[in-house]
C-alpha cells in the first residue's frame, strides 16, 4: 500500500531514518555527558579537589573506620577502587558514566518530552550534580533508576544502595514511601523506621552531616545566609502551582512529582534558620521538579515562560555568578 503522503504520513523509510536519527543523537548527547561530567574540562568543578582528599583518605583508612562512617557505601567503593590501583581521575570517570547511563535510561523510560526534559536537566542540574556534587548524583541517579525504570522487586534494596552511597537521600526515600503506602500499617511502620533511623548510626550520621556543612560554609563563606526572595525557589513555587492547576489531568507520577518538588520547595523556606540545610534538601528534590516541568510543557505558554526563566536563572548560578557551580 503507497503511503498517505498527501495527508502528512511520512513512507516507512523516512520514519524509520527519523526516529534512528533521534536515537543516535541521543547517544551523542550521552557521551558527551559522561565525557564532560567524567573529565571536567570546563572551568574548575568546585569540590572536585575536596572529592580527591577524600579519596585519597578512603585509600589508607582501614575498613572498621569506613564501615562505621556515614556514606559507607561510597567510601567502600572508593577503597576498593584505589586497592585496584585505580587513580581518582579514573574513579570519577568510572562514577559519572554510570550515573549518566543511569539516567539515560530513566530518561528513555519517562512519559514526557524528553527534549525539554534533557534541556531544563543541561541548564542547571547537571552542572549541579554530575559536574560538582558527585556522590549525591550517584545516589540520585540510582534512586530515579529505582522509581522510574527498576522492577518493583528490587525498588526498595536500589533505595537502600542510594542511601549508602549518600545517607541524605533518605529524606527523598521517606517522603515516596509515604505516598506508595495505601494502609495505616504501613504508615505507621514508616513512622517506627524513620524513628529508628534517627536513633541509629545512620540518624547520627546526617546530624554530623549537618554539623560538617555548617562548618563548611562558615570557612568557605558560602551558605551562611539565606534570601527567602531568591527567584529559583520562587520560580518553582509559580510552576508548582501550574502543576496544582492541572492536578487532575497528571498522571499519577506528575501527581507524585508534584508533592516531592513542593517538598522541595517548602522545606528551603521552613530550614532557613540552617541555610546550608535548607539549600541541600531544595537540590535534592530538584530533578523531580525537572521532570515535572518537562511533562508540563505543552499544557500553556503561561508554563513554557516559567521554564524558560528557570533555565536562564539555572545557567546563571552555574557560571555567572561569584559563587557559581562550575568556577570559570
Amino acid at each position: 500500500m503507497m503511503p498517505d503522503v498527501l495527508h502528512g504520513d511520512p513512507p516507512p523509510r523516512q520514519a524509520s531514518f527519523g526516529h534512528g536519527a533521534l536515537w543516535l543523537l541521543a547517544y551523542v548527547i550521552l557521551a558527551a555527558a559522561i565525557y564532560v561530567s567524567g573529565v571536567k574540562p570546563i572551568g574548575i568543578s568546585a569540590d572536585l579537589h575536596n572529592y580527591e582528599l577524600l579519596y585519597n583518605a578512603s585509600a589508607i583508612n582501614d575498613w572498621p573506620t569506613i564501615l562505621t562512617g556515614g556514606d559507607l557505601g561510597y567510601f567502600a567503593l572508593a577503597k576498593l577502587a584505589a586497592a585496584a590501583g585505580w587513580s581518582f581521575d579514573l574513579f570519577t570517570f568510572v562514577l559519572a558514566a554510570g550515573t549518566c547511563l543511569l539516567l539515560f535510561v530513566v530518561a528513555t523510560r519517562l512519559d514526557t518530552n524528553r527534549i525539554v526534559l534533557v534541556a531544563i536537566y543541561g541548564s542547571y542540574l547537571f552542572w549541579l550534580h554530575e559536574y560538582t556534587q558527585i556522590r549525591i548524583a550517584a545516589a540520585i541517579a540510582i534512586g530515579l533508576f529505582a522509581i522510574y525504570a527498576a522492577r518493583p522487586a528490587i525498588r526498595w534494596p536500589l533505595f537502600v544502595v542510594a542511601v549508602l552511597l549518600h545517607n541524605s537521600f533518605i529524606l527523598a526515600v521517606v517522603p515516596y514511601a509515604l505516598l506508595k503506602a495505601r494502609r495505616i500499617d504501613v504508615v505507621a511502620a514508616l513512622a517506627v523506621g524513620v524513628l529508628a533511623l534517627f536513633l541509629s548510626p545512620l540518624g547520627a550520621g546526617l546530624v554530623q552531616r549537618v554539623v560538617s556543612y555548617q562548618d563548611l560554609a562558615s570557612s568557605t563563606g558560602q551558605f551562611t545566609d539565606i534570601n527567602l526572595f531568591s527567584l529559583m525557589p520562587l520560580v518553582q513555587l509559580c510552576g508548582i502551582g501550574c502543576a496544582i492547576l492541572h492536578f487532575k489531568e497528571l498522571s499519577d507520577l506528575g501527581k507524585e512529582e508534584t508533592v516531592l518538588a513542593a517538598i522541595g520547595a517548602v522545606s528551603f523556606y521552613l530550614l532557613s534558620p540552617i541555610p546550608v540545610l535548607a539549600f541541600r534538601t531544595f537540590e535534592l528534590f530538584m530533578p523531580f521538579f525537572v521532570i515535572l516541568l518537562s511533562r508540563l510543557w505543552g499544557v500553556s505558554v503561561v508554563i513554557r515562560g516559567i521554564i524558560l526563566v528557570w533555565m536562564m536563572l539555572g545557567l546563571r548560578s552555574a557560571f555567572f555568578t561569584a559563587d557559581s557551580t562550575v568556577i570559570m
